[in-house]
């Protein structure tokens, strides 16, 4: 079935040079999910062209069946046939068909399994416990995954047999918002977890005070070089230990910040470190008292901290820093006499940062091409004077620690504040290079998904593109002519591809964002279009 020759190229009846496969590739990698591609528009597109030759259809079906979703909320889809399919292949006293053949054929191309909302509610869906056993039992069958996530499903005795039936291939775990299925499991079948050999390790918890009683002991760390997890118990239970590969380190809610810096003292090979939030007990003092050793993490080339951790890098020098993020956030919480966390009472106002606390990145100019700060930031240092190599800037106008004197709610205040960001990065000369700024993202309000999505409908010119088009055109453009992209809310993204060429903006909303935007569109909100951005959406 998957025997081909390079597709024949002709005109009439005269043959054409054959195009290299490398082109064919190439072309097939826009076709890959995206901003821009969702999935299943990215799935329908490949099926399109897995009818046209053998060529396209070797290269198409890899793709498909590379990555399977398993949804609880659709169990019997296009894969659940496929699985279906599989395990009659693997029976011999089952009828071996054309179909049950090319189900065989194509299961050494899967290389990721999410199995995601396959509620412990499951009488909700007729069958569904049986689906799941079917789909899990079909990926037993899978010769190369390598990737598993499980997301807002119980950890059940099959998922888990089918983790450790991959052990071989098996690098990436990703446990999202899970529980134990505690009917199913006992503690000798966790231990099973324990052969496995994962280099990239994710837990995030619906809480992030609790490991949702999974317990870290039941999954082998050392030979990790991936690790990110929302939860102290896990994050706490994880930094006690050695990891002489680690590489990549995400934690949230750190409570015990000596014990973080005692552990990045030790761990020489990170290259990439996020804290995204520091949660300090009420009345406790401040966070950033303690500082790493001078040669403490050399290698380090990605950093996103809260501000109030600053300090604690400061120390030394000679990291080459590409990416820095002082957008994370430090919290306080209430400890009652038991000993057990109250919810987050508030997050402290900050004093804000001043060139005497960032005078440290200076000497990081010339490596440093990301740069994500606080609003109050971009005035206090002039960027524009030391950071010569800066691609990707993104200011926060709305950092829950600093008060800000910007508040952006109005078009008005919006001019005024787009205006301001360019009267303070001077524009180019005519005698010296433009400095190669190709993307700015402005978070003027949080993300639809957190609470105060209110805040995004109230904020009109978050939609009004017509406003940012003109601002994007003339102020923006001629302050960094060599932009790229620009993002002002999460929802609308904004591109061009040849400054040189005097190529024209144009905006799209990301797939992932296309649902909210038609939900706020259907109840009436209010814009102001281009191009049919937010037309094409808008079903009333």
């Amino acid at each position: 079935m998957f025997e081909w020759t390079t597709p024949t190229r002709r005109r009439g009846s005269r043959i054409l040079s054959p195009i290299p496969h490398e082109v064919y590739l190439e072309i097939y990698s826009y076709l890959e999910p995206s901003d821009k591609t969702s999935p299943a528009d990215s799935m329908r597109i490949l099926s399109d062209l897995a009818r046209v030759c053998r060529f396209f259809s070797a290269v198409s079906i890899s793709r498909i069946y590379r990555s399977l979703e398993f949804s609880g909320q659709q169990p019997n889809t296009t894969y659940g046939r496929f699985c279906k399919l599989l395990l009659q292949s693997a029976h011999s006293s089952a009828e071996q068909g054309e179909e049950t053949q090319f189900a065989a054929d194509i299961a050494p191309f899967v290389r990721e399994c999410t199995f995601r909302d396959w509620s412990s509610d499951r009488a909700r869906v007729p069958f569904a416990s049986a689906f799941l056993e079917r789909d899990a039992r079909a990926v037993r069958l899978m010769p190369n995954v390598e990737t598993m996530t499980i997301e807002y499903t119980p950890i059940s005795r099959t998922l888990l047999s089918t983790a450790v039936k991959a052990k071989q291939t098996l690098k990436t775990l990703r446990l999202r918002s899970c529980t134990l299925d505690d009917d199913e499991l006992t503690k000798s079948q966790l231990i099973g977890l324990s052969s496995l050999t994962l280099h990239t390790l994710e837990f995030f918890s619906s809480s992030s005070s609790s490991s949702s009683c999974f317990p870290p002991s039941a999954i082998p760390l050392r030979n990790l070089s991936t690790f990110k997890t929302n939860t102290w118990p896990f994050g706490l239970y994880f930094l006690k230990r050695k990891h002489p590969y680690l590489r990549v380190l995400e934690l949230h809610n750190i409570e015990d910040v000596p014990a973080l810096i005692n552990f990045l003292n030790k761990s020489p090979s990170i290259t990439d470190l996020t804290i995204a939030s520091v949660q300090l007990k009420l009345g406790g003092g401040a966070a950033g008292s303690l500082s790493l050793d001078a040669m403490a993490l050399h290698d380090l080339t990605a950093l996103s901290i809260p501000s109030c951790l600053l300090s604690a890098f400061s120390a030394g020098g000679g990291r080459a820093l590409q990416k820095l993020a002082l957008t994370g956030t430090e919290t306080r919480y209430f400890q009652d006499a038991a000993g057990v966390n109250a919810d987050i009472l508030h997050f402290p106002t900050l004093p804000r940062l001043t060139v005497k606390d960032i005078a440290f990145l200076v000497p990081m100019a010339d490596s440093l091409t990301e740069l994500q700060i606080p609003q109050h930031v971009y005035f206090a240092l002039p960027l524009f004077k030391h950071f010569r190599g800066l691609r990707v800037l993104v200011l926060v106008y709305d950092h829950l620690n600093f008060e800000t004197d910007s508040v952006v709610e109005t078009t008005e205040q919006f001019r005024d504040a787009i205006i301001d960001l360019c009267t303070k990065w001077p524009p180019p000369s005519p005698s010296s290079h433009p400095l190669p700024l190709r993307e700015l993202r402005l978070e003027f309000s949080h993300s639809p998904s957190s609470s105060s999505s209110t805040s995004i409908r109230a904020n009109p010119h978050l939609w009004d593109l017509q406003l940012q088009l003109e601002l994007l055109s003339t102020p923006l453009t001629q302050t960094f002519p060599l932009l790229l992209s620009a993002r002002f809310a999460a929802f609308v993204q904004w591109q061009r591809w040849d400054p040189s060429a005097g190529s024209e903006w144009n905006a799209y909303v990301p797939w992932e964002m296309r649902a909210w935007v038609r939900g706020e569109l259907g109840r009436g909100r209010q814009y102001t279009d281009v191009g049919g951005v937010f037309g094409e959406l808008d079903y009333l």
